[in-house]
């Protein structure tokens, strides 16, 4: 079986940050030139930080130029993405990107991001696209699903108590029913996965999975992997495979996860909170065999925010919030690591305040 190396996750500091920031590569600090759409440029949705006043924010990662450039929608639009950017999908023509806090849906130009278009959705968290439609979990209860030309009436589906992520897999939409506000009642109305027919829009069933599901991603060979994220204390977070015949299995402990090709990369982040120590295991898993690379500790930022594989080059990139420590400010800028595809890292970038998702066109 190929497996892809493990990898350290090296924590590099540098200082100062401006509209383009050059990043740290090996002590040299390349000199910043000119980002364009154009190559490996992926977006970083910054949430900032509603409570203390923090506006969201739009930038971009060359890896060409290894430099980040921040308040691209900004530029675009003279206006504000709103506040708590949750996550984005690129999908034909349009950049599609909520706003949880704001309630809001933007449509943007998928290389300018200029605003076509801006609706209201509520407590939106988590947004797919596929077969001419736009899909939102939103935390009430609900999951939408519009015509990408918007031009049809919205149709709202009743599903559980604080669905999050979504994904598409066998011609069915699953999502993660975490049931998430209710954790004084150990996530109760959760524990599930709604299995929803693309076609009809319906619920067809409900797959039992473990407390608090949130994270989900499936495969090009039907796989669907769920991560139930637990209680936060006493139950850790558990990577479940889903199959296309709704049979599941506990596969291991794992906080964050990104697909890509055959390989699943995941991160389990396990803490002492006696301590507040913490220390992560990245490991991988063949998608089409489903073996287990079992993964070793690894020194990686503390507090990892995301992980994401870019579909189209050997890039991988974890986030974190300011050096990735306990304790790290959640009002100043936070970081994007970057890696080649067998896990060396290549170099760092600051990024916006609360880097959560990145976005690939």
């Amino acid at each position: 079986m190929k497996t892809f190396s493990l990898f350290q996750l090296c924590i590099c500091s540098f200082v100062g940050i401006a509209v383009l920031v050059a990043c740290d590569n090996n002590n040299e600090t390349p000199q910043p030139s000119p980002v364009t759409s154009a190559g490996n440029c992926p977006l970083v949705l910054n949430q900032g930080n509603f409570y203390d006043h923090i506006a969201s924010s739009i930038g971009m990662i060359d890896n060409s130029s290894q430099t980040f450039t921040d308040s691209l929608f900004f530029k675009a639009n003279q206006i504000l993405p709103g506040n708590t950017l949750q996550d984005g999908i690129a999908y034909g023509s349009n950049l599609y990107v909520i706003a949880y806090e704001s309630n809001v849906l933007f449509v943007l130009d998928r290389h300018t991001l200029q605003l076509k278009r801006q609706l209201t959705v509520n407590a939106p968290r988590d947004i797919i696209a596929d077969n001419g439609y736009v899909y939102i979990s939103n935390y009430d209860g609900y999951v939408t699903r519009m015509d990408t030309l918007m031009n049809q009436s919205v149709v709202q589906l009743p599903v559980g108590p604080n669905p999050e992520e979504m994904t598409i897999a066998n011609n069915t939409l699953y999502v993660t029913i975490s049931d998430g506000m209710n954790y004084a009642n150990n996530y109760n109305d959760g524990k599930q996965v709604a299995k929803i027919n693309t076609t009809s829009f319906t619920v067809e069933k409900f797959i039992p999975v473990g407390i608090n599901p949130t994270r989900i991603a499936s495969d090009k060979y039907g796989n669907v992997f769920v991560i139930s994220m637990g209680d936060y204390y006493t139950l850790p977070p558990m990577l479940t495979l889903i199959t296309s015949d709704d049979d599941t299995t506990n596969i291991a402990p794992a906080s964050m996860m990104a697909i890509k090709e055959d390989t699943l990369y995941a991160i389990y982040n396990e803490t002492d909170w006696n301590t507040y120590q913490s220390h992560n295991t990245i490991f991988t898993v063949n998608a089409r065999t489903l073996n287990m690379n079992p993964g070793e500790d690894m020194q990686c930022p503390q507090w990892p925010l995301s992980i994401a594989a870019d579909p189209k080059s050997d890039y991988l990139y974890i986030t974190a919030d300011a050096n990735g420590t306990y304790g790290a400010s959640y009002s100043t800028a936070g970081y994007v690591y970057v890696y080649n595809s067998a896990g060396i890292l290549l170099y760092n970038c600051q990024a916006g305040v609360h880097p959560v998702q990145l976005v690939f066109r």
